[in-house]
This record gives structure tokens, C-alpha cells and sequence, in this order.
């Protein structure tokens, strides 16, 4: 059985909860392991803000790659089917969404609304984004920008239709991923 996907806590749990999300929505809950959700809540929630508390900057690149790791390695040990692939800087283009944004397939991924912010990607068509946002906003969110569409009647699916150019760009806005120095996307894959 499917679960509607979540949204987060906190202005700081996008990552745990978008990494929550891909396995939520590639997955039955009855099929997830709990050891997903325990190396999920272990490593996410690290990052260092200005008050120098962990997790006030939310989730590190660094984090992203030990649950990768984890998610292989337990596919390895386990033959349980999820394969998770990371990518940073310029390797995250449209090719690689291409490439890698299949069916069974989602991507986590870092926009830049400040200072950072991870959503989940679930398809690419046309021009759309197809994509789960965690943080919860209103109706009037984003009236003023027309690359961006909230979706309130798809709660297993996405949240976020954006305009494609918008979000492979470099510029301002919500949901661009920005300049490449800064992009991260986390592919996970079911089987």
C-alpha cells in the first residue's frame, strides 16, 4: 500500500524528508526495510549553521553519500532491488536526467532557495518538472511566479510542476538548481 508523501518538520529536514519520499514513493510501505528509515534519520540532519548546532543547516552532500552507500550496500548484502547513484557539480545537467530519470527511477535534488533546498524529482515530460516539494506552503505561494504550478490533489505522486527551464538554470527564482558548483542530485532506483 502506498502512503501520501510527507512533508517537513522543520525549515531544516527537506533532505530527510525528500530521501523519506523517494523510498515512500518507489515502494509499497509494507516492502521498505526499516533499516531505510533508520540510516535515513541517522545520517541526515548534520549540517552545521551559524550557531554551530548539528542539523541548523540541515542535510550535507556528505550525508547524501553515506545513505547511497548504505541503500547499495544493503542490496548487495541483502538482494533486496534499489540501486542509489550520486552526482555533484557539473556532471548534473539534462543529459544526465535523461540518462538516469527513468520509470522505477526518482531523483533527490538540491535547488537553490536559500541557502539549499532538496525536493524530489519524479519525472521529466515536455517542459514540466514533476516534483515533491516538503515544504509546505499556500495556494498564493507563488503567485507571482508563473514558472511554478502547486499541485495539491496528487499527494502520492507531486506537489510542483516546474517549468523545465527554470529548473536546469542558474538564475533566481524558486526551484532553479543553480550555478553547478552547487548541484547535487541523488538518483534512486527500484530494481
Amino acid at each position: 500500500m502506498k502512503v501520501p508523501l510527507r512533508y517537513q518538520s522543520t525549515r531544516y529536514d527537506c533532505g530527510t524528508a525528500s530521501l523519506l519520499n523517494a523510498i515512500g514513493y518507489l515502494y509499497d510501505r509494507e516492502k521498505i526495510p526499516v533499516e531505510f528509515l533508520k540510516t535515513i534519520y541517522n545520517y541526515t540532519l548534520d549540517d552545521f549553521g551559524p550557531n554551530k548546532l548539528p542539523g541548523s543547516e540541515g542535510t550535507s552532500f556528505e550525508a547524501l553519500n553515506l545513505v547511497a552507500h548504505h541503500l547499495n550496500n544493503y542490496a548487495e548484502k541483502t538482494g533486496f532491488k534499489i540501486k542509489a547513484e550520486l552526482f555533484s557539480g557539473n556532471d548534473i545537467d539534462e543529459r544526465l536526467f535523461k540518462k538516469y530519470l527513468r520509470p522505477n527511477t526518482v531523483a533527490v535534488v538540491r535547488v537553490w532557495i536559500e541557502p539549499g533546498h532538496y525536493i524530489m524529482v519524479r519525472d521529466i515530460c515536455d517542459d514540466k518538472v514533476y516534483a515533491f516539494d516538503p515544504y509546505y506552503v499556500t495556494d498564493d505561494e507563488y503567485d507571482d511566479d508563473s514558472a511554478v504550478e502547486i499541485v495539491p490533489n496528487e499527494p502520492f505522486k507531486y506537489n510542483r510542476i516546474i517549468n523545465r527551464s527554470r529548473f536546469f538554470s542558474h538564475g533566481d527564482g524558486y526551484f532553479p538548481q543553480g550555478k553547478f558548483e552547487n548541484r547535487e542530485a541523488l538518483f534512486i532506483s527500484k530494481g
